[in-house]
């Protein structure tokens, strides 16, 4: 009825179309793996994102101090987010939001709350101000 040369020509089409597949599935599968998976933003670092953003829009900056002393106002050095917070801390204080005098007040008043990283607080925020100062020389 039909000639084997057929049949054989449509099992060779068929295993030609078989490897191209799993070529296929085997590439998008390989390069999709080693793409670097997106980190999900954490609350803290949408702040950040605002205050870097805000150019010192008092009503940004309120409602980022707000979060912060609602929901980060505490926090352990072995926190996952604690580098996050001190970012965010530097990032509030090297702003003209804050007088120097603020600025003292909020340092003593985060050391008061966080005594185990007291440190880590004065020295982030002493950095922030030598870097708000150096900017006000230059303009």
């Amino acid at each position: 009825m039909y000639q084997i040369s057929y049949i054989l020509f449509f099992y060779l089409i068929a295993i030609i179309i078989f490897i191209v597949l799993i070529f296929c599935l085997f590439f998008s599968g390989f390069f999709s793996s080693t793409k670097e998976k997106a980190i999900p933003k954490t609350t803290l670092d949408l702040l950040i994102d605002q205050v870097q953003k805000s150019n010192n829009d008092k009503e940004i900056l309120d409602s980022v101090m707000h979060e912060f002393y609602t929901h980060f106002y505490n926090i352990s050095s072995q926190s996952t987010n604690f580098s996050s917070w001190l970012k965010l801390i530097q990032e509030i204080t090297m702003l003209d939001y804050m007088s120097v005098e603020q600025v003292a007040e909020f340092r003593d008043d985060l050391s008061l709350k966080n005594t185990s990283i007291k440190k880590e607080i004065e020295q982030v925020i002493g950095v922030s101000l030598k870097h708000r100062e150096d900017s006000k020389k230059r303009k």
